[in-house]
C-alpha cells in the first residue's frame, strides 16, 4: 500500500515542467508554496492554500535537522519565509522555482523543476517535517 508521503512524491513529479506563476495553484501553474500545498491536499490534507503560504508553513510545521525526502525546506531574508522547496533525493529539493510576485505569465526557466542542492541559494533558513507517513495509517 502506497504511504501519502509517496504519493506526494508521485504527485510532484508529475507536475514537472509545469510553469510559475506567482500565486498560482494549479493545475496548469504553481507558485512554490502552492505547488507543495496542492500536493498536500492531493493525499488527503485539508487545503492549506486556503491559509498557509510559505511563511506560514515555516511557523507551524516542526523544525528539523534531519530532513527527510518530502520535508521541506524554506528560504528567505532576515525575518521573512518567501520560498518553499521539497526535500529530495540524493540533497537535491524540488519544486516550483525561478520567477518571484512579478512573474504573472509563464517565463523561460520558471517552472517546477529539481535543483541540485537543497542549499541553491544563500538565503537558506531551514527544514520542516511535513506531516505524511510513508506507509498508511503510521
Amino acid at each position: 500500500m502506497v504511504g501519502n508521503r509517496t504519493r506526494f512524491l508521485n504527485w510532484l513529479e508529475a507536475q514537472l515542467g509545469k510553469p510559475y506563476i506567482w500565486g498560482a495553484k494549479g493545475p496548469e501553474a504553481y507558485d512554490c508554496s502552492g505547488l507543495v500545498t496542492a500536493g498536500l491536499r492531493e493525499c488527503g490534507l485539508a487545503d492549506w492554500r486556503q491559509t498557509h503560504n510559505s511563511q506560514r508553513l515555516f511557523e507551524v510545521l516542526p523544525a528539523t535537522t534531519m530532513p527527510a525526502i518530502g520535508d521541506l525546506a524554506f528560504y528567505g531574508p532576515p525575518n521573512k519565509i518567501t520560498h518553499v522547496m521539497v526535500v529530495w533525493y540524493d540533497g537535491q529539493c524540488f519544486g516550483a522555482s525561478g520567477g518571484n510576485s512579478s512573474t504573472t505569465k509563464p517565463t523561460v526557466g520558471a517552472c517546477v523543476k529539481l535543483k541540485k542542492t537543497v542549499k541553491y541559494r544563500r538565503d537558506f533558513k531551514g527544514f520542516r517535517k511535513t506531516p505524511l507517513t510513508w506507509e498508511n495509517n503510521t
